[in-house]
């Protein structure tokens, strides 16, 4: 079985891949970094959620979890995320706030289409 410690960790600047995989939208910043990488011998959607800031979720990193969420969805395979966030980054504003909502309307759109794990492995807030 594998576990999140066999895992590299997802680079901050995983352009050219993360771990075994893709990197996708990585020069975008923020607490989010996600790819296309095998996990447990399939391929999956692997998210990972955290970094400086204690993980304060910008409109970016909404953003970037849901096209994490919609190519799980399109390409049909697991999206994997873990989680460490202490939520929406206040200084952002609302703009925060509407990404976290457009991650959620992506991950209920995956719901009975693509698995999804999600693994807190610090401070989640929201």
């Amino acid at each position: 079985m594998t576990k999140p410690t066999d895992l590299a960790p997802v680079p901050k600047d995983a352009s050219v891949n993360v771990g075994d995989g893709v990197g996708l939208r990585s020069r975008t910043g923020g607490s989010v970094a996600f790819g296309v990488r095998e996990f447990a011998g399939r391929r999956v959607v692997f998210a990972e959620v955290g970094g400086e800031n204690r993980g304060a979720l910008r409109p970016a990193d909404g953003e970037n979890l849901a096209i994490a969420a919609r190519t799980a969805r399109e390409k049909r395979i697991p999206l994997v995320c873990f989680m460490a966030s202490s939520g929406a980054a206040i200084d952002e504003g609302v703009g925060a706030v509407h990404g976290w909502g457009a991650a959620a309307r992506e991950f209920v759109a995956c719901s009975g289409l693509v698995p999804i794990v999600f693994s807190v492995t610090g401070p989640t807030v929201s």
